[in-house]
C-alpha cells in the first residue's frame, strides 16, 4: 500500500520521542527526552555518540531542555555548549554568503523567494541557530534561471558539474568557495504536482535574513512544502520542526488557502500522510475536519497519483545497504533506486513517455558505471569543518 510507503519516510517511535525532548514543553519534553535516553543507551551505546545522527538538531535540543530546565549531567551540558557555539560562527559565516548571493540577484534585476531553511530559520524560529542550514535555496521563474545563474558565476559562484538528466527541480547547483551550494529552483516538486506557482509568488511575504529584506513563502505554503517536501523521500528530521514553528508563530495561518491548493497542487496523498503524523504524534493543532477531508480525497487518489507519490529511494547504495532494515527490502530499495518503475520515473522526471526506455536505461548504466553524481561539494574551507 502506497500509505505504508509514505509512512516508512515518517520518524520512528525513537525519533518521534527525540523530538517531543527538542519541541514539547514540561512534562512532555521531560518525559520524551528521558525516554529517548532509555532507547538509545539500553545496549551501551554512549549518548554523545547517539547524538551523532541528529547533530543538526542537537542546537534545538539543548534549548528546549534549558528552557524546561531538564536537568542534565557535566559532560553533556559540555557538549551542548560547544555544539551551540559552533553553530553560531557557523551560521555568521552562512548568512555572510546568503547576503552576497542576494545582493548579486538583486543587483541583477532577478527577483527570487528565499526557500526552506535559511527562510524559515530567520521567520518562524525563536533564533536562527536554532534551524542548521546546509544549502540555499530560492524559487526563481523559469524564464530568469539561467540570468541568475550568469550573475552568480561573474561574482565568484562556480557551476557544479551537471548530471546526465537533468534535475527536475532546479539547475545545476552554484558552488560558493567556502562549498555552499545555491540551488535555483525552476518549481519545488516534481512537473506532477501542479503547484500554483504564480499565486504562491503572489502571498509570497517580506522578512529579514541576516542584513537582507527577502520574499519568503507564505505560512501556508511553507507548511504545504515542508510537508511535501519531506514525503519525497527525503527522511530528515528537521521537516518536524520547521512544521511546529510554522504553526507555532502563525496559529492564526489560513487553513482554506493550505486546502485549496493541496487539492490544485494533487498532493492530497502526501501531504495527509505527514499531517496526520503531526497531529498525532506531535500533538501539532492541525483541524481534524481537515485530516478527514485529505484522507477522503486520498481514498480516492489516482494510479497516477500513488505513483508520483511513491517514496523515491535516496542516497548511495551504500547508505541503503546500512539501513537497519532486513537484507530483503535494503536490496529491493537498491533494485528500485536503480531500476525505477517505468511510470514513475517518467512522473518524476517530467518525461515524454517514448524517451521513457532510453533514459531509463542509460540512467542505470551511469549508476553501475558510477557516473551519475550528485552536486559537487568542496572539501575544503570553513563551511566543510
Amino acid at each position: 500500500m502506497i500509505g505504508d510507503e509514505l509512512a516508512s519516510l515518517l520518524p520512528t517511535a525513537t525519533e518521534t520521542q527525540f523530538l517531543r525532548a527538542a519541541l514539547h514543553d514540561l512534562p512532555s519534553a521531560r518525559e520524551a527526552w528521558d525516554a529517548w535516553l532509555d532507547a538509545v543507551t539500553r545496549e551501551g551505546t554512549s549518548t554523545r555518540r547517539a547524538l551523532a545522527p541528529v547533530n543538526a538538531l542537537i542546537p534545538l535540543l539543548s534549548w528546549n531542555l534549558w528552557r524546561n530546565q531538564v536537568p542534565l549531567d557535566r559532560d553533556l551540558e559540555t557538549l551542548f555548549r560547544a555544539a551551540h557555539l559552533t553553530e553560531e560562527l557557523r551560521l555568521g559565516a552562512y548568512q555572510a554568503i546568503c547576503q552576497s548571493a542576494f545582493d548579486t540577484l538583486s543587483g541583477a534585476g532577478v527577483p527570487f523567494v528565499v526557500l526552506k531553511g535559511a527562510a524559515l530559520g530567520s521567520m518562524v524560529y525563536p533564533a536562527p541557530v536554532l534551524r542548521h542550514a546546509q544549502d540555499l535555496d530560492l524559487l526563481l521563474d523559469g524564464q530568469d534561471l539561467e540570468r541568475a545563474a550568469t550573475s552568480l558565476t561573474r561574482a565568484g559562484w562556480h557551476r557544479t558539474a551537471p548530471r546526465a538528466l537533468a534535475n527536475p527541480l532546479h539547475m545545476p547547483g552554484l558552488a560558493h568557495p567556502s562549498g555552499v551550494v545555491v540551488e535555483l529552483h525552476r518549481r519545488l516538486l516534481i512537473p506532477y504536482y501542479t503547484v500554483p506557482y504564480d499565486r504562491l509568488r503572489e502571498r509570497s511575504m517580506n522578512t529579514r535574513v541576516g542584513n537582507a529584506d527577502v520574499r519568503v513563502l507564505s505560512p501556508a505554503d511553507n507548511l504545504l512544502h515542508t510537508c511535501a517536501h519531506a514525503m519525497a523521500g527525503f527522511p530528515i528530521l528537521r521537516w518536524v520542526p520547521d512544521a511546529w514553528f510554522v504553526l507555532k508563530c502563525h496559529p492564526d495561518l489560513s487553513w482554506p488557502t493550505f486546502l485549496s491548493t493541496v487539492v490544485e497542487s494533487r498532493l492530497e496523498l502526501p501531504v495527509g500522510v505527514a499531517l496526520e503524523y503531526l497531529a498525532e504524534r506531535m500533538s501539532m493543532p492541525i483541524p481534524e475536519d481537515l485530516i478527514d477531508d485529505l484522507r477522503k480525497r486520498a481514498a480516492h487518489s489516482t494510479r497516477m497519483d500513488r505513483s508520483a507519490a511513491r517514496p523515491w529511494p535516496a542516497g548511495q547504495f551504500r547508505d541503503l545497504w546500512a539501513r537497519p532494515e532486513p537484507w530483503w527490502r535494503r536490496l529491493a530499495l537498491m533494485g528500485r533506486r536503480l531500476f525505477p518503475p517505468p511510470q514513475q520515473f517518467a512522473l518524476h522526471y517530467g518525461l515524454r513517455p517514448w524517451t521513457v526506455p532510453y533514459h531509463y536505461l542509460h540512467r542505470a548504466w551511469l549508476h553501475l558505471s558510477g557516473r551519475q553524481d550528485g552536486v559537487a561539494r568542496r572539501k575544503s574551507g570553513v563551511w566543510n569543518r
